[in-house]
């Protein structure tokens, strides 16, 4: 089964969830129609014109969803994967599940940049949008290195929420609140306003050069990765013959989306994933530094003393 939205300010995606399924709404949400699947889908109004839709749920059937946002939209959408993903892992006889490293993703992209995605059967999605006029876009950033950004056409950058951010977002969200409660509006502004400044703190404006493709590819490189953090970067040639691109093409595109290297953003996540075993205390420094692939603690110690300002005997800090 398959739908396009189109992404508009004088539309929303409840709005034409509901027209499409033939589905009532109430209180800004649509119920799922039991023989698709559960959960819902919920309409968050806030100030300055900015929609919030808030995908929930679990389908029992393969729908695939794209989004029209044409150039002359003015639309800036931020979608948010809040979906759980676990890494699972055996340590000895023991069985852990560890969140996959970095938390959660957000892809921020202009009006010119269509979207589309595809749910797995049974498989439980959470998923925000945020979609922003470009008057309020350009209004909520003037601090922001993102000016430069309004102007070069189409793009799209992806950003890792992190654990705290992550929780923020969620607590903002929580269904027992009033969706138009100050409480909820201004807890969700304020996420919003963290977002844009991560999207800002990134050592590399995105290319407008990424086609929807390019995007889906380097998604992919994103899964190798996660599947690598157990143990050593596979070569950059490897990864480029496995998602069918050149090794320059992987290296730019990469560095246009995500912000960084490829080498650097891995890193990133592999402490992250150390930082997380380091607290629930999976094993002595030097185990954890053999399951993450490193030849000798020493070096594991100092790429994590790097990375977190503490060595792993400290951490967390304070």
């Amino acid at each position: 089964m398959k739908f396009r939205l189109r992404i508009h300010p004088d539309t929303t995606q409840l709005e034409q969830m509901s027209a499409r399924f033939g589905v009532p709404t109430e209180n800004n949400t649509l119920t799922i129609p039991p023989h698709l699947g559960e959960g819902w889908l919920r309409y968050l109004p806030l100030p300055y014109g900015i929609q919030v839709h808030h995908y929930r749920y679990t389908l029992q059937h393969e729908f695939e969803v794209g989004g029209d946002n044409p150039a002359d939209s003015g639309m800036y959408m931020l979608n948010i994967n809040l979906s759980h993903r676990i890494l699972h892992k055996e340590v000895g006889a023991e069985q852990l599940q560890l969140s996959q490293a970095g938390g959660q993703g957000a892809i921020l992209y202009a009006p010119g940049y269509d979207s589309n995605g595809r749910n797995e059967i049974e498989k439980a999605y959470e998923v925000v949008f945020f979609a922003f006029p470009q008057a309020t876009f350009a209004q909520l950033t003037p601090e922001l290195k993102l000016d430069g950004w309004l102007n070069q056409g189409p793009f799209c950058a992806y950003t890792e929420l992190g654990e705290s951010l992550e929780k923020e977002l969620r607590n903002a969200l929580a269904p027992e609140l009033h969706p138009h409660s100050f409480s909820q509006q201004g807890a969700l502004m304020i996420c919003v306003g963290q977002l844009l400044q991560l999207f800002s703190d990134r050592k590399h404006q995105p290319s407008s050069a990424l086609k929807l493709p390019d995007i889906e590819r380097q998604m992919q490189v994103k899964e190798i990765l996660t599947r690598h953090l157990h143990g050593n970067l596979p070569a950059m040639e490897d990864i480029a013959r496995e998602v069918h691109i050149s090794k320059s093409k992987l290296k730019s595109d990469f560095k246009s989306l995500f912000g960084d290297s490829l080498y650097r953003y891995y890193l990133a996540r592999k402490m992250e994933l150390a930082g997380k075993m380091v607290v629930q205390g999976v094993g002595t420094v030097a185990e954890i530094s053999y399951q993450l692939g490193y030849s000798n603690s020493a070096q594991f110690s100092a790429q994590f003393k790097k990375h977190f300002g503490v060595p792993p005997s400290q951490y967390p800090a304070g």
